[in-house]
């Protein structure tokens, strides 16, 4: 019996209801009602905007909208499976088996409680609760539990699940026919933190009966499968009612569908070494029992045990095969026995097997995706496609390794809408620092697109990087696709590490500095390392070249400071054997020469990963190359700043940027002790264009009187946040809004790539950036994406900062185009992707904000109510000053929708 089974959202609470039966001791499984994947506690929600437009030049460009993010907030939910009913002898003892179900989405733990009945009889002694973690329907130790230990949520790698005993006794006054009750109750002790109260239970119900008692539990030698496997069902039997013999049992089982009977496997332990026969019309094998297997669904196995004796036990087994097609099915099978001292058929308990999915993705088309050329400042974008090849819906981890495109670019991975052109970028949800592809059935494609906003002033190539999409279900299970820029223009020096250009075994090629290191020596404080470096002659000219270090670079990718180096370092560059310190080298074109940088690291030195910057330069020449190296003296911790972005100004004008910093460490942070958190701006052009960074303190993002002004690009270094920061824990966010202003006198289609860096001084943490490319156009959109909570079924008020949501809340979503130029632009194409763990609750709609606009059209392929895809709004043209307004709302998924 089950009551008052609750699953609940902050206010709102769903039945969910219980397929669980359990007879004696062995083990119950999970219910077989599937509910709609919840977002897990602390899932980052994020949507941005996208558009294309065709400026006063007739050039298209790309821009792209803040990013508003909401946290979905953890909610508590249990089921426990249903009780049973077993008859038992006076003095005899029973046995319930339980298993509690987090059914919330963050880790929990529950309360365990038992109230028995008012029945006829009292049970003798305590009621007590044992744990059955291995779920084998024996108590794992004999110690009394009133707690569960923490459980998982369903989606992760553990079991949502745990099981627990109850034994009880029956007194020997006990007298035919009395009944009694037990209901357990497991209480959500994350539910009961936040004063609420969430609980479930499963009653169970005890008759006592004077003549033959027997009872039969069904088991399986194995509840995690994989399609193929062979599993052995076993019924086990005892006779509890004192000195009455049991006569004719009877045990049926219907197989499920799913497994296929092995025949000849049936064996039973009154006749040891002997294998059953199949069926009824051939001779007994064994004296006492008739077995026969039937091909049918109404029972497929019956056993016939002449004679229980009083007091004693057995059991009878057989096999099946896991069939094909079952991948990620949970089977269940459960049977039903009589005997003469009982004619009514009783069910046992289920017992269930849980078949594994099979994960696997594939990239499609061809491992290498190329691009030949590029033009300095252009925007390329990698179009790459990978399939689901699993049996069931899972979702994808995007990482990108072996990057070495120039400083100063902007990477991002988009969503891709039917024309396969960039929508928002995929967002990273579970704070892992990459984003993410969730929900993705089998057989279903992925598309994504990189899309690379590469530097003015910078040369070189090749530039690629490796994506690799990974399963959440399986992280051995991933495909790839190599993006490949063949050419900006050849560089004149290389720095390599590992061996010289065109030895096939040379790490780091092309322009540098790379926003990773390409070597990074593990070392204790105290000692020394060495990095090999090869200066490769990639000119067609004998050159010379002067070898310097520092720890941090410009905007433009040169050494901030050179010779500069951690507080208490030395360094010095060797020749090729190590003996001889030198200061530059001299290379004839083509060829290549070894050297080394030696670098000392003093005793004491706090952790962290040390970035090193090698720079070779040319005074007659001008070629230059960075090779960006570090030394990891201890753990780096993690922290996470979103996104780069990219929009044009008109002459005069400015534009904003919102950066949100969010801190993914397990300890505190920026408390003076385990980090101290500094800022930096720089611009990759430093004239005629300025750069401020402010800490949007009111989270409104709006520079505002409230907000502090941090500091500019113009700043000779690195500033500390302000002490009213504080101490940073896990989820902790900083808002930073970079305002962006172009002088009046420069012309169109001048760009600068403005840099804001996050660095710990501490260096526990690793340094994160964003680049934001600002373009001058006299034609000139912005868009700016804002979302709301709901207020009593309407938006409340529109922000960009980041708000709470619980499963099943509505969030409210606007983006604002607006024609900040002087000039007007034309066929403007608005999108925006409905983000992932969210359906669309009202469909798009627009408003007509400013001026006269002679068409704006929604896309009739737009996602409606209760689905999900692109939402597209096509506006011919926005003269200066004209302002468009889309408006959709989402409803956040729960155990409904």
């Amino acid at each position: 019996m089950k009551t008052n089974k609750q699953y609940t959202f902050g206010n709102k609470a769903a039945r969910f209801v219980g397929l669980f039966l359990v007879l004696g001791v062995l083990l119950g499984v999970s219910s077989t009602e599937v509910f709609a994947q919840v977002p897990p506690a602390n899932t980052n929600i994020g949507n941005q905007a996208s558009a294309t437009y065709v400026d006063n030049g007739g050039n298209t460009q790309s821009i792209t909208s803040n990013t508003v993010i909401t946290v979905v907030q953890q909610v508590a939910g249990v089921d426990i499976t249903d009780g049973i009913s077993l008859t038992v002898s006076p003095g005899g003892q029973v046995t319930y088996s339980h298993t509690i179900t987090n059914l919330g989405n963050g880790v929990d733990s529950f309360t365990l409680s038992v109230v028995e009945g008012s029945g006829d009889f009292d049970y003798e002694g305590a009621i007590q609760i044992f744990p059955d973690a291995d779920q084998d329907g024996v108590p794992d130790n004999f110690t009394p539990i009133t707690q569960t230990p923490n459980i998982d949520p369903d989606g992760t790698s553990n079991p949502n699940t745990y099981s627990v005993l109850i034994v009880a006794s029956i007194p020997t006054t006990a007298q035919q026919g009395e009944t009694e009750t037990i209901v357990i109750t497991a209480t959500s002790d994350y539910a009961t933190s936040q004063g609420q109260t969430v609980n479930d239970s499963g009653t169970n119900i005890t008759e006592v009966d004077e003549g033959a008692v027997i009872n039969v539990q069904k088991d399986r030698d194995n509840q995690f499968v994989q399609v193929g496997d062979t599993v052995t069902y076993i019924f086990a039997y005892d006779e509890t009612g004192g000195t009455t013999d049991g006569a004719n049992l009877v045990i049926r089982d219907p197989l499920p569908a799913g497994v296929t009977y092995v025949p000849g496997s049936g064996v039973w332990s009154g006749a040891a070494g002997v294998n059953l026969t199949d069926g009824d019309d051939v001779e007994p094998v064994a004296t006492g029992i008739t077995y026969k297997y039937v091909d049918s669904a109404v029972d497929s196995i019956i056993a016939v045990i002449a004679n229980v004796n009083a007091g004693s036990s057995g059991n009878f087994s057989f096999k099946v095969v896991v069939n094909a097609n079952t991948y990620g099915q949970t089977i269940i099978n459960q049977g039903n026995f009589s005997h003469d001292g009982d004619l009514t058929p009783n069910n046992t308990n289920e017992a269930a097997i849980q078949v594994s999915e099979d994960f696997g993705i594939q990239a499609v088309g061809a491992d290498t995706v190329r691009i030949n050329s590029a033009e300095q400042g252009s925007i390329i974008n990698f179009l790459n496609v990978y399939v689901n090849t699993g049996t069931g819906t899972d979702s994808y981890t995007i990482t990108a390794s072996n990057e070495n495109f120039p400083a100063g670019r902007s990477i991002n991975f988009y969503q891709v809408d039917s024309n396969n052109q960039p929508t928002s970028t995929y967002q990273d949800l579970n704070g892992d620092g990459n984003p993410d592809v969730v929900n993705v059935a089998s057989g279903d494609t992925i598309k994504v697109i990189t899309q690379v906003i590469l530097p003015s002033g910078t040369s070189g190539g090749p530039y690629s990087l490796v994506k690799t999409l990974t399963s959440f279900g399986d992280p051995d299970s991933s495909a790839f696709h190599t993006d490949v820029l063949d050419e900006i223009t050849t560089p004149t020096v290389d720095i390599t590490n590992v061996a010289e250009i065109g030895n096939g075994s040379e790490t780091g090629t092309g322009q540098g500095p790379e926003p990773s290191p390409v070597t990074t020596v593990v070392a204790n404080p105290g000692n020394t390392v060495e990095f090999t470096l090869f200066i490769n002659n990639t000119s067609g000219i004998d050159d010379t070249y002067q070898l310097d270090f520092g720890i941090d670079t410009t905007a433009a990718g040169d050494l901030l400071a050179a010779d500069a180096l951690p507080s208490g370092w030395t360094a010095s560059f060797r020749d090729a054997g190590g003996t001889n310190s030198i200061t530059s080298v001299a290379v004839t074109s083509g060829n290549f020469v070894e050297v080394r940088l030696r670098v000392n690291i003093p005793a004491g030195f706090q952790p962290g990963t040390n970035s090193i910057y090698v720079r070779a330069s040319s005074q007659n020449t001008g070629a230059r190359d960075l090779k960006h190296e570090a030394v990891t003296v201890n753990t780096v911790r993690l922290m996470t700043l979103i996104d780069g972005q990219n929009a044009q100004v008109s002459p005069g004008g400015s534009v904003d940027y919102i950066h949100t910093l969010t801190i993914n460490s397990n300890v505190d942070e920026n408390d003076g002790v385990n980090s101290d958190l500094y800022l930096q701006l720089s611009n990759s052009v430093p004239v005629g264009w300025t750069a401020r960074v402010y800490w949007d303190t009111d989270e409104d993002g709006v520079v505002d009187a409230t907000d502090s002004l941090l500091t500019s690009a113009a700043a000779s270094g690195p500033i500390d946040l302000p002490a009213s920061v504080g101490t940073l824990q896990f989820g902790d966010q900083l808002y930073f809004i970079v305002q962006v202003t172009a002088s009046a006198g420069l012309n169109d289609e001048a760009t600068v790539t403005t840099t804001i860096e996050v660095t710990d001084f501490l260096e526990e943490l690793a340094d994160v950036s964003n680049d934001d490319l600002t373009e001058v156009q006299a034609g000139r959109l912005s868009i700016d994406k804002f979302q709301a909570p709901d207020s009593v079924g309407q938006a409340g008020t529109f922000t960009k900062a980041q708000f709470q949501v619980l499963p099943g809340d509505t969030v409210y979503y606007k983006v604002v185009i607006v024609n900040d130029g002087s000039e007007p632009v034309t066929s403007i194409v608005i999108q925006d992707v409905v983000p992932s763990f969210t359906k669309i609750l009202d469909a798009a709609t627009f408003t007509i904000d400013s001026g006269t606009i002679g068409s704006v059209v929604l896309d009739s392929n737009n996602p409606t109510t209760g689905n999900t895809g692109t939402i597209r709004l096509d506006i011919d043209q926005l003269d200066p000053t004209e302002q468009v307004s889309l408006f959709f709302s989402v409803t956040v998924d729960d155990s409904t929708n």
